[in-house]
């Protein structure tokens, strides 16, 4: 299965840290891969929801395509942009490290109305 034309890769998404999941580019993933939503809320399971705030889980959603959650939104308003792009991208940076996997990115284009 793929999404976006994306078969292979780790696809990664930004994500709020007050479990809340479904709009924009996450509501595309989850209609596709409804295992990352369950994911998504089980990672609040036994936290505050500030403790998952710079961190990200990885879901395998094919045999070789992988949704990356990276919790780099603490509010969801579109508030500290700045402090949000440096800590997603050190979210990215640490899975490079970590996995040594090629990290796809795919710029989400909203649906036309």
């Amino acid at each position: 299965m793929s999404i976006f034309g994306i078969k292979n890769g780790i696809l990664c998404q930004q994500v709020n840290c007050q479990n809340a999941i479904g709009a924009g580019l996450s509501g595309e993933i989850i209609r596709h891969f409804p295992i990352v939503k369950e994911n998504y809320h089980k990672s609040f399971e036994d936290k505050q929801r500030g403790d998952l705030y710079g961190k990200y889980n990885i879901i395998k959603v094919d045999d070789d395509l992988y949704i990356a959650n990276l919790y780099t939104q603490f509010f969801m308003e579109m508030l500290q942009k700045q402090e949000k792009f440096i800590q997603m991208n050190k979210n990215y940076l640490m899975l490079y490290q970590k996995l040594h996997l090629k990290i796809l990115i795919k710029k989400y284009i909203s649906p036309k109305k």
